[in-house]
Parts: C-alpha cells; structure tokens; sequence
C-alpha cells in the first residue's frame, strides 16, 4: 500500500462504504470550529473559524491523480480529516477534480458551522453528498455540547442550512450525536427534529461514541432507546452502522447529460417530469445523481420548492469586482503581476504625513489617506493600496534629492540593520472602512566602502527608491541579509495581500 501524506484509506465506513479520505490539514494541530465533547479524534487546541490553506491544494490534487493512476477503487473519496474540512478555502477545487477526474462519488463530511458563508456553500454544492451536524436545538445546548467558537451563531447556522438546502440537488445527509445527558431524551430529540424539517435533510444520522471521545466524561446510550430517538425524527433517522440508502451510480452517460441541460436550457422542469421525458421512469432516483453533477459544474441551475426539486437555465455568472491597486509603483504592479493577479492601477494625491517617532503610526495613515482617496474614486472595486517606509536610528529615510545625498544615504547604512515597515489596507464594495495589516522586515547592510557605493550607484538606477537602493537590483552588492518578507523590502508584502485574498475576495484569485 503506497504512503500518502494528504490521503488515507480506503477506509471502510460505517455509512457509506469504502471511502478515501482527503485531509487538508496534514502536519499541523486540529483545527476546527468546534470543540465537540465526543470528538474521536480529541480536544480542538483552540477553536477557529479563520480560513487558512494549511497545505498546497495542488499537493493534494498530486496525490489524487497518483493515487487514480494505480487503477484503484473506493466508492467515495471524501474530505475529512483531522479537523474541519471546509476551514481550507480552497476544498471547493478537490471537488471538482474528483467530478472531473473520476467516476467516484465525492463527499464532504463537515460540521456545516462555516454554511453561513454564502461562498462556503458554494464549494460545499460542488459535492455529490454532504453531510452537516446538528447535535442541539437552541444556542445554550449548542454551546453545551459542540463548546463553538464565540463567533458562531446557532440560529443563523441553522438559517444556513435551509438557504444550502434551497439551492443543492446532492444528497444532505444531518448527523445528530446523541450524548447521555445532553440530548437524550425524548424531549430533546422532539427538539432538534422539529428545528430540522425545514432543512429538509434526504437522510438523518443518530451516532453515538465508538471511539474514546475528546471529554472523557462523555458517556453513550443503550441501543433501545437510539431506537426509540430514531423515530421522532422526519425522515425517520438511520441508526448506527446502518449503511446510507443512495440512488443508482454512476450517473448517466455523457450524451444524457449533454440532453437535460440542453432541454431545461429552453423548458425548464422539475425532477419527476424530467425522469419521465429522458426516458428515466423506470428508475427515476437515477437522474438525481447527474442533475447535481450539471448543477456542480454550472450547466443547469436548481432550486427546491415544495419539496419538489426544479431544473433549469444555468445561473447567470457572479459579476466579479475589479482588483484595483492604489499604486503607481512599478515594482508593487510587478509582485501583483508575478503572483498571476488581474488587476487595475490607480495613482492618487493624498494628505501624507512624516512622523520619525511613529513610523507605524506614519504607514497606517498614510495608506489609510490613499485608501479613502481611491475608493472616492472607485466604490466598484477590491481596492489595495500601501505605504512603505524605511526606519533608520529614530528616522525616516524617505528618498534620495540626487546622487550625492544617495552616497550619504548608503554610508549610513553600511554596517547596520534598518527596518521597512509596510501598512496595507483592503477593502471589498461596501465595506465600512479597510482593514490594516502592517508588516515589518529587516535589512542587515554589508561593510561598504566608497568604491562599492560609488559602483553600485553607477550601474543601478535606484534614485526614485527609498534610501537610494533596491534589494532586487544587485542588493547582493550592499545586503548581507534580511529577516521577514522580501517582497515587503521590495515594495508590498505579497504573503499578506494573498492571505487577505483568498479569505476575503477569493474571486480576484481565479
């Protein structure tokens, strides 16, 4: 059996048989949302419902099409793992390899605490099933039982349920872990059922500890009354180790395909007229699977009403605001471009300031004045811009007026370390105010004497660059190293405008 670092198995699971689990958060602590008292895999360090790309996704889709290569099977491949899956902002993108790469079933076993992200949900309508958790039925019991993140808020994650279920022709699968003196009664179970019909779940799971759990207080309940819990639920819920009734797979041919998003292109349908018109009466679960798969990859569009489930045109694509960089600088506009981003430039005139006892206190006002005055300019946009200054023994060193003050400029600095601060804001259409980060680095100069200055300055045009030096024109010459971003030191802290990105307008990265 070939070693994986992002996947395991295939595994043989109790609900929906041989499953390869993807892990997007191999090689670091659990992270998650919650911090379950019955978790198998142990307690949640500390509870975050920050986005993160913990591991490269192109790492994980090697894996994959390594593992496909062997010519193996499984029966789903699923995300998983050690923590919550959907916390990686880029789960999305191991969906659509396996509906595009594979004739296996995907599936995403997450909490469905980040559903109220409409771009979660998004990613998340990608897989073929789904399966979310609901353990409470108010915030108390929720707080009691998952210990959530502050941030979560009970009642709009069940509002996020309802929206996912509008919009999703997969298969929803609610998890209910029952915990002896928690939610064991029937009370409870009458609870959690009744917050659970407008969800409208395909399957309810009822689960209970098999493995020792993250709170060694928590207990399990006998089987007779799991029984009895069961069937206050609609649909009656599936019992422990009872595998998950599924519709045929794999789904139809690609010519049947290329037929329904032809037809509800022009006649849009529900589901039981569209079993009958392609020829599916007879085994009309069938197409289910293949709606959704159309549904994933956009070419039909689907809502639920009624209970019935209606296929139609394609939803019109998501208009995707401008990236706008509020910056003249050629070497910023290169780093965005090096880093594949499309974006605009825009070159304002802002009230800056020079503060040499604050230099934080300078950057951040002084990308705050660029920011206002862009967006008075550009409400439409993602917007971006920065200040970046250089601090040297108490003092900003801001431009070189001519050659000679360049020379003095680099005599100064010989031998020493200065350091470049960096404030960035961001913003999205709409927002009330942009978000800082500052970043700081630090330059450690060489010993230089008059012959490698007066050099450097003959072969590098670096008069336009604070302190009369640019670390990627023949920095080697006068740098002997540096501590933190280099791209900071170069003109904008590229790490800190991906990160800001991929949460925040994850649409300006496609």
């Amino acid at each position: 059996m070939t070693a994986y670092r992002h996947l395991f198995g295939p595994v043989l699971s109790r609900r929906f048989g041989r499953s390869l689990g993807v892990d997007l958060q191999t090689g670091v602590p659990k992270r998650c949302t919650l911090d379950c008292r019955f978790c198998q895999l142990g307690p949640t360090p500390a509870t975050s419902v920050r986005r993160v790309a913990d591991v490269p996704i192109e790492d994980v889709l090697a894996e994959l099409e390594a593992w496909r290569q062997t010519g193996a099977t499984t029966d789903f491949i699923t995300l998983s793992g050690n923590g919550e899956p959907t916390l990686h902002p880029a789960f999305g993108r191991v969906l659509d390899w396996v509906r595009e790469h594979t004739a296996f079933r995907s599936l995403l076993l997450s909490n469905g605490t980040l559903f109220t992200d409409p771009a979660v949900r998004r990613d998340a309508a990608r897989a073929d099933v789904v399966k979310v958790s609901l353990h409470a039925w108010d915030a108390d019991s929720f707080r009691q039982i998952v210990r959530p993140h502050p941030s979560l808020d009970f009642e709009a994650i069940l509002d996020a349920y309802r929206k996912f279920r509008s919009e999703y022709a997969g298969i929803l699968v609610v998890e209910v872990f029952i915990l002896a003196g928690f939610n064991d009664t029937v009370a409870a179970a009458d609870r959690i059922a009744a917050r659970l019909r407008p969800v409208a779940p395909d399957h309810i799971q009822l689960n209970v500890l098999a493995r020792p759990p993250a709170d060694a207080s928590a207990a399990t309940v006998p089987p007779a009354l799991l029984s009895e819990l069961a069937q206050r639920f609609t649909p009656a819920a599936e019992l422990p180790g009872t595998p998950t009734p599924l519709p045929p797979w794999p789904p139809a041919a690609a010519e049947q395909a290329d037929a329904l998003a032809a037809l509800v292109a022009r006649h849009p349908a529900d589901l039981d007229a569209l079993t009958r018109t392609l020829g599916f009466a007879a085994a009309p679960a069938a197409l289910r699977p293949l709606v959704q798969r159309l549904a994933a990859a956009a070419r039909v569009g689907v809502r639920w009403q009624e209970g019935r489930l209606h296929v139609g045109p394609p939803p019109p694509p998501a208009a995707v605001p401008p990236l706008i960089l509020g910056s003249g600088s050629a070497r910023r506009q290169r780093l965005f471009r090096e880093a594949g981003l499309r974006f605009e430039t825009l070159e304002v005139a802002a009230q800056e300031i020079q503060d040499h006892a604050d230099p934080v206190g300078t950057v951040v006002h002084n990308a705050r004045a660029k920011h206002a005055a862009c967006r008075a300019l550009r409400p439409d946009g993602v917007l971006i811009t920065a200040d970046t200054l250089v601090w040297l023994d108490g003092r900003l060193i801001g431009k070189p007026a001519d050659r000679a003050e360049a020379a003095r400029f680099l005599r100064g600095f010989a031998g020493r370390t200065q350091t470049v601060f960096t404030a960035v804001a961001f913003s999205r259409p709409g927002d009330a105010g942009p978000t800082l980060r500052i970043v700081a680095s630090l330059v450690h100069f060489r010993e230089l004497d008059e012959a490698a200055i007066t050099a450097y300055l003959d072969s590098n045009a670096t008069l336009d660059r604070a302190g009369g030096y640019d670390i990627d024109e023949n920095g080697d010459k006068l740098i002997a190293g540096y501590d933190g971003s280099y791209t900071n030191i170069v003109g904008i802290p590229m790490e800190c405008v991906l990160d800001w990105l991929r949460h925040h307008a994850p649409e300006c990265l496609a």
